[in-house]
Parts: C-alpha cells; sequence; structure tokens
C-alpha cells in the first residue's frame, strides 16, 4: 500500500503541473496576443497556477487512494 501512495503522489504531482500548465496557457496564449504585459500581479499568478496544482495532487491524490484503499479492504470479507 505504500508503494501505491508513493505512486500515485508522483501521478497526482505530474498531472496537476500538466493540467496547471495547459490552463496557464489557456490564459498566457490569448493575453499575449491582446497585449496585456506579462508582468502583471495576475498574469503573474496565472503563470504559478502549474506549481500550485502539482502541490494539490501531490497531496490530494494519495488521499482518496488511501481512502478507497480501505473502503475496498472492508468490502473484500
Amino acid at each position: 500500500m505504500t508503494m501505491r501512495i508513493a505512486g500515485t503522489a508522483l501521478l497526482g504531482l505530474f498531472g496537476g503541473w500538466v493540467v496547471g500548465f495547459a490552463l496557464s496557457a489557456l490564459v498566457h496564449i490569448p493575453m499575449g496576443m491582446l497585449g496585456v504585459d506579462d508582468a502583471a500581479a495576475w498574469m503573474v499568478a496565472v503563470g504559478l497556477l502549474p506549481y500550485a496544482l502539482a502541490l494539490v495532487g501531490l497531496v490530494a491524490v494519495p488521499i482518496i487512494v488511501a481512502r478507497r484503499g480501505r473502503e475496498d479492504a472492508e468490502g473484500e470479507g
């Protein structure tokens, strides 16, 4: 179970970063075309989105997997 949780933590970290990067790009590209300055405070915050979602994935995914693991073990028998 420990390796399963560690593996899901890594997947959550990577998955959160990928989702955050995609969301960040969806905001940055159109705003860049409109001429919005990259140094604007909210653009900087959006640029940090991949790192924030990576941390959320690192914490949330193993918790979800651990809880589901206990529920599955209770139903086996």
